[in-house]
This record gives C-alpha cells, sequence and structure tokens, in this order.
C-alpha cells in the first residue's frame, strides 16, 4: 500500500492536499490563498464536529434519560476552539511551506516534465510521417551519383520506395523550410519469406546510411562520429531497431536491442506484452529520433554562420574553430540500378 502522506523535517501534508495544490497553483491560486482555502475547509469541519457535540451534549440533558435520573447531572465540557493546541489541535500550515513544498515537487518532476515536452515538441515539429510506399530523396540523390559514375542506366531516377519515412524541417540559407528525413521503416507482412526479408532489410539499411550521410552534409563540420540514425524492420506483428553509425571509415548497422518489439495477437498474449519492454523501446526510439533531430538542427544553424563568416570575412580567421569530423565520410551509397524494359528504351 502507498503511503498517504508526504512528510517534511517538522510538518506534512496528505497526497490529496498535494495533488490539489499543483492544479490550484497553475490556475492563480496562490500559497498564502491556497492556504486561507484550507483553513476555511477545516475549520467548517470544525465547527460541524462541535455542532454534533453540543446535539449530543443537549440529548444528555434534556432527554428521557437525563429526567429519570435528575439527581445525576452529566459532565458535560465546553468544545475547545480551532487553535487550542490541547484538545482539538487544529493546524494548517503557513502559504511559506506551501511553497516550499510545491517548488521541491516540481524540481522532482522536472525531468520527467522536460522529456515529456521534448517528446511533444518532437511530435510537433517531426510532423510530416509518411507512409504507403513514399520516396526517399536521400536514395535518390545517391543514385544520381551512382548513374554519374557507372554510366546512365536510366532515363528517370526515383528514390527507393520505403513503408514510412520520418521527416523534419531545417531552415535553408534563404531562410526556407526544407523537408529533412530523419529515419527510414520497413513493414512486411507475416508471410513473407526469408529472402525476401533479407533484401527488404539491406534496402532499408542503405536507405538509412544514405540518410544519415544527408544529415551529415546538413551539420558540415559540426557533424562527428557520434551522429547516428536509428531503422526499424517490422513483419508482421513483430520489429526490431538497429542504429546506423559511422565507424572510422565505414558504415555499420547493430541491433539496437536484444529482444523483439511484438503485439499482442490475441488476449492471451497481454500479460507477455505488458511484461516484455516493447513500449520502452518504442518510447526510447521517439525520445533518441527527437533528439537527432534537435541535434541536426543546432549544428545545422552552427554550419550556417560558419558558411556566412567564411563569405563575409575570409581573412579573418574565427575565435572559436568547429569541431572537424574525425573521419570522413564513406561514399555514395551503391543501390541496384533499374534497367529498361521496353523496347524502345533498349533500341
Amino acid at each position: 500500500m502507498e503511503f498517504p502522506a508526504i512528510l517534511t523535517a517538522n510538518c506534512g501534508v496528505s497526497k490529496t492536499v498535494a495533488d490539489l495544490l499543483r492544479p490550484c497553483m497553475q490556475n492563480s491560486v496562490g500559497p498564502q490563498r491556497f492556504q486561507n482555502i484550507l483553513r476555511k475547509i477545516h475549520t467548517l469541519r470544525h465547527d460541524r464536529l462541535k455542532l454534533q457535540y453540543l446535539i449530543s451534549a443537549y440529548s444528555k440533558e434534556h432527554g428521557i434519560a437525563a429526567q429519570l435520573n435528575i439527581s445525576i447531572q452529566p459532565n458535560i465540557q465546553p468544545f475547545s476552539s480551532f487553535d487550542d493546541q490541547n484538545p482539538y489541535a487544529g493546524y494548517v500550515p503557513t502559504g511559506t511551506y506551501f511553497r516550499t513544498l510545491y517548488t521541491a515537487n516540481i524540481q522532482k518532476l522536472q525531468p520527467k516534465m522536460d522529456k515529456h515536452k521534448m517528446l511533444l515538441d518532437g511530435k510537433r515539429e517531426l510532423e510530416d510521417v509518411w507512409r504507403g510506399e513514399s520516396t526517399s530523396a536521400a536514395s535518390k540523390f545517391e543514385r544520381q551519383v551512382n548513374e554519374n559514375e557507372y554510366g546512365a542506366m536510366s532515363q528517370y531516377i526515383m528514390g527507393r520506395r520505403i513503408d514510412l519515412l520520418l521527416k523534419g524541417h531545417l531552415s535553408d540559407d534563404k531562410d526556407k523550410q526544407q523537408i529533412i528525413e530523419m529515419a527510414a521503416m520497413e513493414i512486411k507482412s507475416t508471410g513473407v519469406c526469408l529472402e525476401t526479408e533479407v533484401i527488404q532489410l539491406n534496402k532499408n539499411v542503405r536507405v538509412n546510411k544514405s540518410i544519415l550521410g544527408c544529415l551529415r552534409s546538413h551539420c558540415g563540420e559540426y557533424a562527428d562520429d557520434s551522429l547516428f540514425t536509428i531503422g526499424m524492420d517490422v513483419i508482421g506483428l513483430s520489429g526490431y531497431h538497429y542504429v546506423i553509425k559511422q565507424f572510422e571509415d565505414v558504415v555499420v548497422a547493430t541491433k539496437a536491442h536484444d529482444e523483439n518489439m511484438f503485439l499482442p495477437a490475441g488476449i492471451d498474449e497481454i500479460m507477455d506484452f505488458m511484461n516484455s519492454n516493447t513500449l520502452d523501446q518504442l518510447l526510447n526510439y521517439m525520445d533518441e529520433i527527437t533528439s537527432l533531430y534537435q541535434k541536426v538542427k543546432l549544428s545545422s544553424k552552427r554550419f550556417k554562420r560558419q558558411r556566412t563568416s567564411s563569405r563575409t570575412s575570409n581573412s579573418v580567421a574565427p575565435r572559436v574553430s568547429p569541431p572537424p569530423s574525425n573521419h570522413e565520410f564513406p561514399g555514395a551509397t551503391f543501390f541496384t540500378p533499374k534497367r529498361p524494359t521496353n523496347k524502345k528504351s533498349q533500341e
């Protein structure tokens, strides 16, 4: 059973009062007014108890029992006042006490509030969630590099089709909003064969590697080897995350958690779902993507200021040099080219 009160060095309040204190303080009810409200409630309860006591005393003095035993006079003591510290001992903490209690409670909840606010901000800013076979712009750019390097093999170059893309917004040099891709997800049906599963996973890993390359290009010299993105593969009701990160001069993909996520297929799996870490993985995924988005935004602004400074004063070295990247990002990701299929294009 949960302890029903919050205790301090010399006093304490019930958790009911503590729960009431927060919404009152957030709706323009100051600590002194809150103390006055509690005092009125407590004095009202004192007055009602006093009324019950007086009614009971009157019944003893003038009731049937008193008339039958006239010689026995009931010994009725006066009901003490609210502030009398001996019999009734009524007490309400001061406004300063409630202010201190509220401040301490908010400081304890502040980390959770900041994390929740960050998630909400991230949901508002990462408002572009493209579903249903959308094409990845990052993979389109790298396919263009492939075509230029290995020879044109397709007249129209498109990005790889992705089941779900998370996107955000960045301001370019002209302060215009442009869309950037943050992560890609691939969703497959339960009955997919192993060969198709491997092919789709390889495609999704390469797409996320292309996304990571674009993110690093937005950050410029402020991108370091700690920058990463997180992909997701879902097969039926089961899925897993993997981290795409640069290690020295290569990019590696590693599974984020040993345990896969899953959704219950029936009521009998509800307890297994509640005991698993699926919800924790999903919340951590949103937290990581939001933190990545904030980091890319900040690094992009710094890179933009650095470019502006280099254009306006090439002869003056900056006071603080941006941290150089430990290793250059690997070259463009190779995507299998789409060969022409119609007779006209073959001729």
